[in-house]
């Protein structure tokens, strides 16, 4: 499943396909790409569907593997890669919760296990507006504020009026309002009220479903 990774050279128009070699221990971890990121150190991060994390080296053209250990993630199964104001690197894990990377260390920190909302609950994105605030939207749990430091959680779902607890998607606009992306319409929440407006196909939307960032 999955057809591995495809680089175009802007110059040649000569594409370089990267995929899987059981053989290989240089070569992608696996074949199905769920997201590509590169972070403000020039890094090239590429999540996969069943294979970990992939640090593309542009100097060696080799891949390293980050892979379900105990110092590693917890799941190889990942949806998304988002990098934060502080630089660290955050990963939804399809198996519950998120892992961010130490760049001291070049190791995953873990959400503690203690907290059940946070280390069980499926992440499927993140998102970091102009205050600061950090928001994690889950499939199942609606929109979450998190405070990085203590991990306390603020619960934004259906019985706070979003129209669905399933979060695909969070982008800020430019009075600071939030529009989060659900599979039953577009949700706009104002922070500072707490105030959430729905928008669905009575106000004009073609499909109830959004699955990715509303831009």
């Amino acid at each position: 499943m999955g057809a591995g990774l495809e680089c175009l050279n802007p110059k040649t128009g000569i594409f370089t396909h990267y995929q899987h070699d059981p053989n290989n221990p240089d070569s992608i971890s696996a074949n199905l790409i769920t997201d590509i990121y590169e972070d403000d150190l020039h890094t090239l991060w590429i999540a996969t569907w069943g294979g970990g994390l992939n640090r593309w080296d542009f100097k060696t053209q080799h891949f390293q593997h980050y892979r379900n250990d105990p110092d590693s993630i917890r799941d190889n199964r990942i949806i998304d890669i988002y990098e934060d104001s502080h630089k660290t690197l955050w990963l939804a894990l399809i198996g519950g919760g998120a892992a961010r990377f130490d760049r001291a260390t070049e190791k995953f920190i873990h959400f503690s296990q203690d907290n059940d909302l946070l280390s069980k609950t499926t992440i499927h994105c993140f998102y970091e507006d102009q205050h600061r605030h950090f928001w994690l939207g889950t499939i199942s749990r609606g929109l979450l504020r998190l405070d990085r430091e203590t991990e306390a959680v603020q619960c934004y779902s259906t019985q706070e009026g979003l129209p669905s607890n399933l979060v695909s998607g969070i982008l800020e606009d430019d009075t600071g309002n939030l529009w989060i992306s659900t599979d039953n319409g577009l949700a706009c929440l104002n922070p500072s009220t707490e105030k959430i407006v729905n928008y669905d196909r009575h106000d004009g939307l073609t499909s109830p479903y959004f699955s990715c960032a509303p831009h």
